[in-house]
């Protein structure tokens, strides 16, 4: 097994740590907007956290470029989407 990255720096190990807590809540989030769609909102507010979270995570930790990049547009797409559906 690889090595490489269990000695980590604090701040990219609470950056992975966020990154599996948003996991868990979007996936609890997306389970309880299938029943309440009021819930549709908050769950495309955290998807789009979790989008910079995994940016982030990307760039530091993991060095692609390519998916950096992808992660940031649909987190910036997820979030012009939530606010426009507030100014309706």
């Amino acid at each position: 097994m690889d090595k490489k990255h269990h000695n980590l720096p604090p701040n990219n190990q609470i950056g992975l740590l966020i990154q599996c807590i948003l996991v868990f809540f979007v996936i609890v989030y997306i389970i309880i907007s299938a029943f309440e769609s009021v819930f549709l909102i908050p769950t495309q507010i955290i998807t789009s956290l979790l989008m910079f979270v995994m940016a982030y995570n990307n760039h530091k930790i993991f060095k692609s470029k390519g998916m950096t990049y992808a992660y940031l547009i649909t987190g910036i797409i997820i979030l012009l989407i939530v606010i426009g559906g507030l100014l309706k």
